[in-house]
């Protein structure tokens, strides 16, 4: 069934593209049959299309299997012309000493690298000889420098050379290949580097890691896979599916700390180049598009380089500046991390003193008593002005560098798509005259922004973490800049989730694991997020289909329920929490004698007493006392000869947490208390760790397939998902097969561990206090981890807001100060839905070591503790799809009744980002010059809003601009409360409380400082007031506007309701009323003069209107809203502007003020129409 699956999803041509995910239980035959269907489906391959098997772990490479297919077809021969395992190069370069290589090739890169891997043969026969710990330990050290070289420099070097030499003498691909195939000089070559074979292969096999990689053949410039023609339409199989995105973070991570700059000082150097008329030449040649897009850039560079000062310097305040240091972090909001514990920036000229822009930290009160907005600049709005309009320049490039290549190159002959793209892009860099080191930091994200096929485009960009990352600016004030401030930036903008959704768009992917599909965002790819991005594309197994697999795999365990086996599982801790049993106490269950207790207690302590002051020592007594009992039973059961144990951290040397030493002291003490008539004297206890560990783990299985009795100690991350410990069945052995009529079956052949403990487990990236641990400063890779996680969290709102700042504030002084920094320990975290869900697939991938054969004890044993047991989660788990042994876990939880709830997603907190992302929305449509599109996007976004201010999910769900800027109630609602800072940056929403009194006495004492608390709803517009002038509610239906706010599952966001709703309905309620007295206003349309001002008198040209919809309890700073209209009227040449707001209660005069005409109320709720200003317009 799972193959007829897996072929049904392969050999669908009409389904080119798409995600599709199995979640299997170990043992349940995935891998197998996808062999099997990748197979069947290599002679119906299009042309040029291929087949991808990807996994974490190179062990899972089951090459064998498929040549077993081969050959079982009698196609033996065609398996070596057809499938490829790629590796890394400095893995091929190794079997250069077992190669002919002609005598012409051997030159000093040749001779270098026969010596360095000589003394790496060397050195691994030392390792495997080496009997002391210490020189082992000496020896991989050693081995790991070796390799290293290899890979950096002497791999590197000799394949330089060889490209070079097939250069000068072939010149395309096409022929550098032939040669290699058919010329015996060059045959050696395919020999060493099978990778020159790529694109005649079919099926490939690879690490992750390595198909994140570039991929070098030596005949083409190296490409990644992502953005090459090769992934068109392929064949994608993820294995271990959920644990990939670990290695795809990483990789990210590590690409954002190789690319780094100081962002101003690129800035400036773009804007140079783009203003330097010799450069524009070499790039335009003679493309219009080029030109125009060219002239659009240097216009925007020099707005900005105008509009905040860049001819200054910019300088932190000396009194600012101490050791800790500054940064700005930045996803959707800014988030300040300052000296002396400060949080707003203060950017203003200092002409007088230092002719440079004088940069502050200053508190609450002293940023509000010093602000002077007429001449201040916001440090923020510059950063990220700057930094979108580099986002844009490097796509731009991006875009010229494609037109060149379609104009220039024969892309099916030199190799296609990026290679030409890469050189080219470098290429206009350097013409622009720009540094190496500015030109390193641009090329970074080429894979990022090249894809053959995009996406549906949506009517607004994208501003989710997923899609966009985050980055940070460091304040760098040092000796080196004792007159400007540099602002060190580091970006990470590309996630797992966005290069699983591009690989799922160009080619099509299969995801199998275990927990394909569990829900964490912090062990696995975000599924509700695909499954939404992905629409038809993501695609589930038909229900009967699911049926189906439910009923074969209940069939194929029937054994557990029928009896004939079954899983026991003890919670060893139960008892000494419920009894609160002392130590000495628990090692006199242990070992049955007072004075040994004892002693043993005493032995503890001093162990413990070599603790830092950090370590909980009770935490840590209470592990070793665990698995000493564990130890206990498995030595006293006869019927159980191998035992798994698993802990978070591995036994080591002179490491009191986790003591190796006194861990096998204490099982050869216990050995000797229970050992009866010799039966234990064959009992052994391994230590499998990552240190040769393939050697190690073939050791081990030896033994076990023997019959030795063996306690095997390592850990949840050695052990990790897709790990295979099977072992042969010993002749003595009492188990039996749960599936005999299938003895072909591999999992007929060997038998799994008898018994399994599970340790606690946590997660320690969520505590920042096990960040930078042993350093004076943090390791930045540590910190972007941690960055990621929470982001994560809050992409999925199990985090609010403000708890985010705080967490960001908090790792970023700890990543500071490393172990001096102060610790914030919040364990709620450790109950949110993902982290409890990611324990869970700890688990379940754990329990799967035991559950990979058939051949079984009719008891399995199963060890846990009370925390693990109460922490596990079944959200989103098929139960049906559960290995048995991991179902008795949860039906132990629920028959001691500990599993604790789980903090689910906050509704209120996924409402406050996407207001807070839609503000920034909003300024991306607003900054920079208008044209055609985005006008008509505006306007279309005004009528929207107009027409529904609440709408139900049908509406919504069809509707891109709706599912990005509404939000959504756990009911439905028709009002709501909010509060928010710098302008709807922040935003804090109640959709809970019943009144406003009620949601302020709610915030927090930061929340309570925000400018501005208010509300959402139809009452706040005065809606019915407008409605009230005659005609004006026909008026609103007749255009298909709302005219009240009804209750539905969706409402505007409070930036959308209060920036744009209220600002629309003021605009075409005051053209009405207008227009009922005879003053024709017309729609501005001309981009250099749109939105200045509402709108133009039809018949005065350059005479300008501008409703406002305020209430009398509106406060503005008057000076201030009149000197930035005037600075409009003088950029657009206009006469006069008429500020009208619309509706009035009180009475107040008409202003004017150097053709600035202020009208206090157009509609009066007693007085009706404004007559004076009526009259007033007529006059003009």
């Amino acid at each position: 069934m799972i193959k007829t699956i897996i072929d049904n999803y392969f050999q669908n041509d009409d389904q080119k593209t798409g995600l599709m995910l199995l979640s299997l239980p170990t043992g349940s035959g995935k891998t197998h049959n996808v062999i099997n269907s990748i197979y069947d489906r290599i002679p119906s391959l299009a042309q040029h299309q291929k087949v991808f098997f990807i996994t974490n772990l190179k062990k899972n490479l089951d090459l064998e299997k498929l040549e077993g297919c081969y050959r079982a077809a009698g196609r033996g021969q065609d398996y070596q012309n057809e499938v490829l395992q790629i590796k890394s190069n400095a893995d091929y370069i190794q079997k250069i000493l077992e190669i002919q290589i002609p005598e012409q090739f051997k030159k000093e890169s040749y001779r270098k690298l026969v010596k360095i891997i000589n003394d790496l043969k060397r050195t691994e026969g030392y390792i495997k000889k080496s009997q002391d710990p210490h020189v082992g330990h000496i020896f991989r050290d050693n081995k790991d420098k070796i390799l290293g070289d290899i890979r950096l420099k002497l791999e590197p070097e000799f394949r330089k050379f060889i490209s070079s030499e097939l250069k000068k003498n072939f010149n395309t691909p096409n022929q550098k290949l032939d040669a290699i195939k058919n010329n015996s000089t060059y045959q050696w070559i395919g020999e060493l580097y099978p990778s020159v074979y790529t694109k005649e292969r079919k099926v490939f096999f690879l690490s992750m890691k390595k198909f994140l990689s570039q991929h070098a053949t030596l005949i083409e410039p190296s490409y990644h896979f992502l953005n090459n023609p090769i992934t068109e339409n392929a064949v994608i199989v993820l294995d271990e599916f959920d644990s990939t995105k670990d290695t795809v973070s990483n990789h990210y991570i590590e690409e954002a700390l190789n690319y780094r700059g100081e962002i101003l000082s690129t800035f400036k150097q773009i804007r140079s180049g783009l203003n330097n008329e010799q450069i524009s030449k070499k790039i335009i040649i003679s493309k219009g598009p080029i030109k125009e897009q060219l002239e659009a850039l240097r216009h925007e560079a020099n707005r900005i380089y105008d509009e905040f000062l860049l001819n200054l310097s910019y300088k932190t305040n000396e009194g600012d500046i101490d050791r800790n240091r500054n940064f700005l972090f930045h996803s959707d909001t800014f988030i300040s991390i300052l000296s002396k514990s400060k949080d707003y920036i203060r950017t203003t000229p200092n002409i007088a003193e230092g002719n440079n822009m004088l940069i502050s930290f200053e508190s609450h009160d002293r940023y509000n008593k010093n602000a002077n907005y007429q001449i201040d600049v916001s440090l923020y709005s510059l950063l990220r002005q700057v930094n979108n309009f580099i986002r844009r320049f490097r796509r731009t490039v991006f875009l010229w560098a494609q037109t060149l290549v379609s104009d220039t190159m024969n892309a099916s002959d030199q190799g296609g798509g990026e290679p030409q793209i890469e050189k080219i892009i470098s290429t206009i860099y350097y013409d622009f005259s720009l540094t190496e080191d500015v030109v390193h930091f641009l090329m970074k994200d080429i894979e990022g922004r090249y894809t053959s096929r995009k996406k549906e485009k949506q009517p607004l960009r994208d501003t989710s973490f997923y899609a966009n990352g985050f980055n940070y600016y460091e304040f760098i004030d040092d000796e080196e800049h004792s007159t400007t401030t540099n602002f060190g930036y580091t970006e990470l903008n590309d996630t797992p989730e966005k290069w699983l959704l591009k690989i799922s768009m160009r080619a099509k992917v299969l995801g199998i694991s275990a927990t394909a599909q569990i829900e964490s965002v912090l062990c696995n790819y975000d599924i509700p997020f695909l499954k939404d991005q992905l629409g038809s594309n993501f695609l589930l197994l038909e229900n009967s289909e699911q049926k189906k697999l439910e009923a074969n795999f209940k069939k194929e365990m029937e054994a557990y329920h029928n009896g004939r086996v079954t899983v026991r599982v003890n919670v060893i801790d139960e008892a000494v929490i419920r009894l609160q049993q002392s130590i000495t106490d628990q090692f006199m269950d242990l070992l049955e004698d007072i004075d040994e207790a004892e002693s043993e207690s005493i032995k503890l302590s001093h162990l413990l007493s070599n603790l830092s002051n950090t370590e909980n020592r009770e935490y840590i007594s209470h592990r070793y006392l665990n698995l000493f009992r564990v130890l206990k039973y498995f030595l006293r059961n006869s019927d159980m000869e191998s035992l798994l144990v698993l802990n978070m951290p591995l036994p080591k040397m002179d490491h009191p947490a986790f003591d190796e030493t006194y861990i096998r002291k204490f099982f050869e003490q216990i050995i000797l208390h229970h050992s009866a008539d010799g039966q234990l004297t064959n009992a052994e206890l391994v230590i499998l760790n990552s240190q040769d560990f393939d050697s190690k783990k073939d050791e081990l299985l030896q033994k076990l397939g023997k019959g030795s009795k063996v306690a095997v100690l390592s850990s949840y991350l050695t052990i990790g998902a897709g790990q295979n410990l099977q072992y042969l069945v010993p002749e003595s052995n009492s188990c039996f097969s749960i599936q005999p009529n299938k003895q072909t079956d591999k999992r007929n052949q060997t038998k799994d561990f008898d018994g399994l403990y599970l340790g606690d487990i946590t997660y320690n990236v969520l505590s920042s206090s096990q960040l930078f641990k042993n350093q004076a400063t943090g390791s930045e890779k540590e910190l972007l981890k941690y960055l990621f996680q929470i982001e994560s969290l809050y992409e999925n709102s199990e985090i609010s807001p403000a708890k985010k700042r705080e967490f960001v504030k908090e790792v970023f002084t700890k990543y500071s100060n490393g172990s001096t920094g102060k610790v914030y320990t919040d364990m709620s975290l450790y109950d949110l839905k993902s982290t409890r869900l990611a324990l869970t697939k700890t688990v379940i991938q754990s329990v799967g070591r035991i559950c990979r054969t058939f051949n079984k004890k009719s008891n399995i044993h199963i060890y846990t503790t009370k925390s693990v047991l109460e922490k596990l989660d079944d959200t989103s788990i098929n139960h049906k799809l559960l290995n048995p042994e991991m179902d008795a876990l949860f039906l132990e939880q629920a028959a001691q009744h500990m599993k604790t709830p789980v903090q689910q997603p906050e509704q209120e907190w996924k409402a406050s980002k996407i207001s807070s992302r839609g503000k920034q929305a909003i300024m991306e449509i607003l900054a920079g010059d208008w044209d055609t599109e985005k006008m008509t996007l505006w306007n279309d976004l005004r009528n929207l809003v107009l027409s529904n201010p609440t709408a139900c999910a049908e509406i919504v769900d069809v509707n891109p601009l709706m599912k990005q800027l509404y939000i959504a109630g756990d009911v439905p609602l028709n009002k709501y409360f909010f509060a928010q800072r710098s302008d709807f940056s922040e935003v804090r929403i109640s959709l809970k409380s019943s009144s406003l009194a009620q949601f302020k006495y709610s915030l927090s004492e930061p929340e309570q400082k925000y400018n501005y608390i208010s509300e959402v709803s139809e009452t706040e517009t005065r809606l019915s007031h407008l409605l009230d002038f005659p005609g004006m509610s026909q008026f609103f239906e007749k255009n298909g506007w709302a005219t009240q706010f009804e209750e539905q599952p969706y409402i505007l966001s409070p930036v959308l309701f209060h920036n744009i709703y209220k600002g629309s309905l003021g605009e075409v309620a005051g053209k009405f009323i207008l227009e009922q007295s005879a003053i024709a206003l017309k729609p501005i349309t001309d981009p250099d003069k749109f939105e200045f001002f509402d709108y133009e008198v039809a018949d005065s040209p350059d005479v300008y209107i501008d409703f406002k919809h305020w209430k009398e309890t509106f406060t503005a700073n008057h000076g201030q809203m009149i000197q930035a209209i005037s600075k409009k009227m003088e950029k657009i040449g206009a006469k006069k502007v008429f500020i009208i707001n619309l509706l009035g209660e009180g009475n107040y005069t008409i202003h004017e003020n150097e053709g600035i005409i202020e009208i206090p109320y157009l509609w009066h709720k007693e007085n009706g129409i404004n007559h004076k200003a009526i009259q007033l317009l007529g006059g003009k």
